[in-house]
């Protein structure tokens, strides 16, 4: 990695909002997934 493109790397959630957001939809979507394997799995079991 160059000097040059090592400078423009830039933190915090006021820069990086777009992949923040994205990250926070995914884990919803995660969740939900998981959610619904965890209450309709077993009502298939029976």
């Amino acid at each position: 990695m160059s000097a040059n493109s090592a400078s423009r790397i830039q933190l915090g959630l006021r820069e990086n909002w777009r992949q923040f957001t994205l990250l926070i939809i995914v884990n919803a979507f995660v969740g939900a997934m998981i959610g619904l394997e965890r209450t309709v799995v077993p009502l298939i079991a029976k």
